[in-house]
This record gives C-alpha cells, structure tokens and sequence, in this order.
C-alpha cells in the first residue's frame, strides 16, 4: 500500500473511506485526507453510508447509535470540525 513512502508511515491513523464517485470502499492515511470546503460539502450516496452514518446536517453526517457507543467523543469533534 505504499504506507513506507508516507511522511509519518504507520504512525497516524488509518480511516475507510466510502468513496461517493465510484462505490468504492479505500483505506487512507489521515495525512491523505484533506477536509473539504463547506461549499464543497454535500451528502454521500455511497450505499454504506448507513451503516456508520444517520443523517447529513448540511456540513457533516451525523454518527448512527452504533458508531456513538463505539466512539462517543467523536461526535463533538466532529462538529467542531464542521463550525457547528
């Protein structure tokens, strides 16, 4: 995967990402993400989108009760991130 050519290698976390465009479903590297612009925020159809995520609030989906119990302190970071 190439992880041994990144800046911080295996020292970062990893997410899976639900790509919109093609269906896909990718591993990335935090320092490969970038966060998008409110303007270019909008909902994904990707078809697992419900299994992690409940509804889009304009700017960021909101946690489904699974993911909460899993990781409650995300959600306030989450909309932190968002300028909620």
């Amino acid at each position: 995967m190439g992880v041994h050519n990144l800046q911080d290698k295996d020292q970062q976390p990893f997410y899976n990402v639900l790509v919109d465009d093609d269906g896909s479903i990718r591993y990335a590297a935090q320092e490969s993400l970038q966060l998008a612009t409110l303007e270019e925020r909008q909902p994904n159809t990707h078809s697992q989108v419900g299994k992690y995520l409940d509804e889009f609030c304009g700017s960021h989906y909101e946690p489904n009760s699974e993911v909460m119990m899993l990781y409650p302190e995300d959600l306030p970071v989450t909309r932190e991130m968002a300028g909620v």
